[in-house]
């Protein structure tokens, strides 16, 4: 799956940046397709063979436009520069207990308030795409501590930046991103994963994010496989645990049977339901013999109370 070409890439390459490149260009369009992959290349892009033409002026289009602005500007902040091939990204379900914290080629990036399960981790950088005081009122003082105290990038919307005093504070490049991607997310996990194409990571790591079919986030999840699609399109490597719902389906459509998967799902929930009525049916008769015993023992308690008032015999 590669990005789609899109309209919104209309801003045409300047003729010096293209003439410096290809001194006989004048415009993308008029280059043979053999022509634009060498053109790329000088860009640092390498278009796999699938990418159309208008693919690779797209992508040539969008990076020269970075390549400018980084020429009038002073570099940004990290992470728009990067140091290492891989990334991992880290959310709270189950799966998060599998991430590799100890792997030195990497950099972690987590999110929102992971950091009450995982606060002295190597954070390269922090991911808070909220409204702080919302989504914070009852934590907001440890959670703005957090923010402030560590040592990572910490991503925030500008209107969120403008709010806090955040030493290593940066604003989110939205209107960056959505120009590349369009506008579908619906989660914060999609928005890092868009940074890490952006930032040109060979490998991302997707830990503690299953998004699971009936749980409250299964809304989020397309936006999410979809950004994980465009990456493994574009060649980055992704690794998901087993153990995470994203990208996992129950059966092949239109080749295994989803019959037989129904049928063993419906086979172990008989089995599971009656290991559960045997167990009540056992917790039913010791909870009669508990009152039984309880009933023997206030007998017991009645008659030493009111009926047998010498001492207790000498032993």
């Amino acid at each position: 799956m590669t990005r789609p070409p899109s309209a919104r890439h209309t801003t045409p390459m300047t003729t010096e940046t293209l003439e410096a490149l290809v001194p006989d260009a004048v415009n993308l369009n008029d280059l043979f397709r053999r022509e634009l992959v060498v053109l790329a290349e000088k860009l640092d892009i390498h278009p796999p063979k699938s990418w159309t033409k208008t693919q690779i002026i797209n992508e040539i289009q969008f990076v020269s436009q970075l390549e400018e602005v980084d020429d009038e500007e002073e570099p940004p902040p990290y992470p728009f520069t990067r140091t290492k091939d891989t990334v991992n990204i880290v959310g709270f379900a189950p799966s998060w207990v599998d991430t590799p914290w100890d792997d030195e080629e990497a950099d972690l990036w987590g999110m929102n308030a992971l950091y009450k399960v995982a606060p002295d981790k190597n954070w390269a950088a922090w991911f808070q795409l909220h409204d702080i005081k919302k989504h914070h009122p009852h934590d907001l003082d440890e959670h703005l501590k957090f923010l402030t105290e560590g040592e990572f990038a910490t991503f925030l919307w500008d209107k969120e930046l403008q709010k806090y005093s955040m030493p290593r504070g940066v604003a989110y490049p939205r209107e960056q991103v959505l120009d590349r991607f369009g506008n579908y997310f619906t989660n914060s996990v999609s928005w890092m994963l868009a940074m890490a194409i952006m930032m040109g990571y060979k490998k991302i790591g997707v830990y503690g994010i299953d998004m699971a079919q009936d749980s409250e986030y299964q809304s989020q999840r397309p936006s999410c496989e979809y950004f994980i699609g465009i990456a493994e399109g574009l060649g980055i490597e992704v690794f998901i645990p087993e153990t995470a719902d994203l990208l996992k389906a129950e059966y092949l459509y239109g080749y295994d049977d989803p019959s037989v998967m129904r049928a063993k799902m419906e086979a172990r929930l008989k089995e599971l339901t009656g290991r559960r009525n045997e167990a009540q049916r056992q917790r039913d008769e010791a909870q009669v013999g508990f009152l039984q015993i309880t009933g023997a023992i206030e007998d017991v308690q009645y008659w030493l109370r009111n009926w047998v008032h010498g001492e207790r015999p000498s032993t």
